[in-house]
């Protein structure tokens, strides 16, 4: 069963008529389908009633318009003494009771994408899809919500697979001297192969119950704000997840981070006393192509970092380009190793007295499982409360092991 086109109605019209087309596929048993050929209810909206076909500068996507023309608000003006709709309302209209999932399920995914990535899954680009959507529902007024530190920061490439388990890549040999090749000899080979042990995906997510009188009171755009408070607790988890193999490794031989001791980088300083020599010898130590994008500690070891002395007196002529007029001193390195500014960032699993530096860009591949996203709701009568289940099955593996991620030991 397909979405009907009706172009020849005015938006609202066709919203609705689009609308109830959709009732009829989630009827039929073709939303699971959608799912797991990476598709979502807003891009089946998107699919029937492109956003490109509506006038130039139209701010809502075909999800909105449809809950529009329910009579559904997702967000409250009180500038306007407009309140937004109630659950209530939504699970009480023939249309829009199918829509409650996907409402905060797009208010899921904001909070959990809203941060910047640079490699995302097959489809997930797409307009209307997880991360491209031209208007969220539930947006709080202000910043909008995501984590300290959104899990896309750790991730250098996502793959989607059909299986619950998967045997990561790599490459051997890729780091040794090349030199040129005699006539008539065999030419240097550079093998991809699989790992030797596989890794396990793994579900993430939550549920959350509501009471029948919750459900009569509380406003859309407040549930969606409670919905991403969720989704940044998930995320808190994934990156968790993520810190531990930077550091241990995957299960593979060779994928745990390699460590230096502060004292070994810089002999002059002791333990603890971190100093601009070490540090930049710690970067240094990211060989070509690998650079240092991202450094990752506990508070107290990222503080070190922050408050690192460069001296009252004598300042090291590699630090001193940002410092005016003293460009004629400055100077660029051709190595990327020291060229650019590391992001930074600290939480509680991180090792203590230890700062983790990685290069995003081959640190962690994140897999996940497609058509294993799950968004559920449910109804339990004696307890009188309403279910919302959103999850989805992932997991994680180094790409480049000791080159990409590397860890400095601030305590010896």
């Amino acid at each position: 069963m397909e979405l009907k086109v009706i172009r020849k109605k005015k938006p609202s019209q066709r919203a609705m008529a689009i609308a109830k087309d959709l009732v009829k596929v989630i009827r039929g048993g073709l939303t699971k389908e959608a799912y797991d050929n990476g598709m979502n209810v807003s891009r089946y909206l998107e699919a029937a009633d492109p956003t490109s076909q509506h006038p130039v500068g139209t701010r809502s996507d075909a999800f909105n318009r449809v809950l529009a023309a329910c009579g559904i608000r997702t967000s409250s003006n009180p500038e306007l003494g407009i309140s937004a709709s109630t659950l209530e309302d939504v699970v009480n209209h023939p249309v829009a009771r199918h829509l409650a999932i996907e409402i905060f399920s797009r208010a899921y995914r904001r909070s959990i994408h809203g941060g910047s990535r640079v490699t995302v899954a097959s489809g997930e680009g797409v307009p209307g899809t997880m991360i491209n959507q031209w208007q969220y529902p539930g947006t709080p007024r202000g910043v909008p919500l995501q984590p300290a530190i959104p899990l896309a920061e750790l991730i250098g490439q996502t793959t989607g697979i059909n299986s619950n388990y998967y045997k990561p890549f790599y490459i051997q040999d890729v780091q040794k001297a090349t030199a040129r090749v005699s006539e008539a000899a065999e030419i240097p080979a550079v093998r991809i192969s699989t790992t030797e042990h596989s890794i396990t995906l793994t579900k993430f997510g939550r549920r959350l119950d509501v009471t029948y009188e919750a459900l009569r009171r509380i406003p859309i755009d407040l549930m969606s704000i409670y919905v991403q408070r969720i989704a940044i607790k998930v995320e808190t988890d994934k990156v968790d997840t993520v810190m531990g193999i930077i550091v241990n490794g995957d299960g593979n031989s060779g994928t745990s981070a390699t460590s230096y001791n502060l004292t070994a980088l810089d002999p002059a300083t002791t333990a603890n006393n971190l100093t601009v020599a070490a540090w930049l010898a710690f970067k240094m130590k990211f060989l070509n192509p690998f650079q240092m994008t991202h450094v990752l500690g506990q508070s107290t070891s990222v503080l070190k970092l922050l408050m690192l002395n460069t001296g009252s007196t004598n300042i090291p002529l590699v630090m001193m380009g940002g410092i005016p007029g003293s460009q004629i001193m400055s100077m660029t390195p051709i190595n990327q190793t020291l060229a650019g500014g590391e992001r930074y960032g600290w939480l509680a699993s991180a090792p203590a007295s230890k700062l983790v530096g990685i290069d995003r860009r081959f640190a962690v591949e994140r897999v996940f499982e497609i058509g294993a996203n799950i968004q559920e709701s449910d109804r339990d009568v004696k307890q009188q409360i309403n279910s919302l289940i959103l999850s989805e099955v992932e997991g994680y593996d180094i790409m480049e092991g000791g080159n990409a991620n590397q860890i400095l030991n601030l305590a010896a």
